[in-house]
């Protein structure tokens, strides 16, 4: 007996059968049915009927592409990755996957480990190709979920992996002074700051404010130091900001680099300040301060409510700085700080 196996479109193809001892049963094996095909059982010049293997296939990935696309005013290249399942891409870069499976089927999508998932459309012309586009905001991975005209899924959904490489905000840090001066308002106070970015840094200056007024104040670049870190300064005319003996000068240096949207983003740094001295009291307070690394502040309770009120601004203007990444404690913090300091202020007044 043998089976007798036609391919639809080809050839037959006969497959010897055996029975076991004195059995009257005969059995036999195809070794491989590659498609649809007919057979039947021919034994002793007989044949049984016909019958019919039709076979399927599981949707399964045979090829995955991706290009990323980073944001606007970066200056970076789009990058297309070839057969590939991890990809890097700088946050706030659009990126596609495109994948070509081994048939067409009903539905495709990507999947985190949340199950929330991204659909994948058919690519016109290209067969059995599907893409999606997404804007990934965290790095994650993701499993291609496959399901065909009859509700077969892929056995083994392969993973993707995609590194979302955060967008940092530029670092500005003041070299020098570095900390609250005391210039008089006829002399140049000069300032240096160091600035460094993921992405290069757009612009820098300074912002000095006295008598309720600002000023915009231009810094020159200096070169890199050591580290590849930006150096620039600029030396300060106080008389030009119309500073005078006593006057508080608040300044604070800052810089713009691109943010993950594409759009500019300013970064200030910390906030100093300057007490203006007259002149003839420079050269004592030089001598006074040799060697010291902060200046005094002025004398009795006066003095220590003005630096305690000073903290208070500088702690603000930090809050400011982090927006709403700012702790709802270190706010509250801040508001009991400048209710204490604000009582001090007026039992210091009804005792003048």
């Amino acid at each position: 007996a043998e089976i007798v196996v036609t391919p639809k479109g080809g050839e037959e193809k006969r497959h010897a059968m055996a029975k076991n001892l004195d059995d009257p049963v005969f059995g036999g094996v195809v070794p491989e049915v590659g498609g649809d095909a007919t057979y039947h059982v021919a034994y002793d010049g007989a044949r049984t009927d016909e019958f019919e293997i039709t076979t399927f296939v599981y949707p399964k990935l045979e090829r995955a592409d991706a290009m990323v696309d980073p944001p606007a005013g970066m200056g970076l290249d789009v990058k297309r990755l070839e057969d590939t399942r991890s990809v890097s891409a700088m946050e706030g870069s659009e990126v596609t996957v495109e994948v070509t499976l081994n048939k067409v089927v009903e539905e495709a999508r990507l999947e985190d480990k949340a199950g929330w998932s991204w659909p994948l459309r058919a690519v016109d012309g290209k067969e059995r190709t599907y893409a999606v586009t997404f804007l990934p905001e965290e790095s994650d991975e993701f499993r291609l979920m496959l399901r065909d005209e009859a509700e077969r899924a892929n056995k083994r959904p392969p993973k993707f992996t995609i590194r979302v490489k955060k967008n940092q905000p530029v670092k500005v840090a003041m070299v020098f002074p570095g900390r609250d001066a005391t210039p008089s308002a006829v002399e140049e106070m000069g300032i240096e700051a160091k600035l460094w970015d993921d992405l290069g840094v757009e612009r820098f200056g300074a912002v000095y404010a006295v008598n309720d007024e600002e000023y915009e104040v231009e810094l020159e670049s200096r070169g890199e130091d050591k580290d590849g870190k930006e150096r620039v300064g600029a030396m300060i005319d106080l008389e030009g900001l119309n500073a005078k003996p006593d006057d508080a000068v608040m300044y604070y240096v800052w810089a713009e680099d691109i943010g993950p949207d594409g759009k500019v983003r300013r970064v200030p740094g910390d906030m100093y300040f300057a007490d203006v001295r007259p002149f003839e009291n420079t050269f004592r307070e030089q001598e006074a301060q040799a060697g010291e690394g902060e200046s005094p502040p002025p004398g009795g309770e006066a003095g220590e409510l003005l630096e305690k009120q000073r903290e208070v601004i500088a702690a603000t203007w930090n809050l400011m700085r982090e927006g709403e990444k700012a702790k709802r404690d270190d706010r509250e913090v801040v508001r009991e700080s400048q209710e204490v300091i604000a009582g001090m202020a007026r039992e210091a007044a009804e005792k003048a």
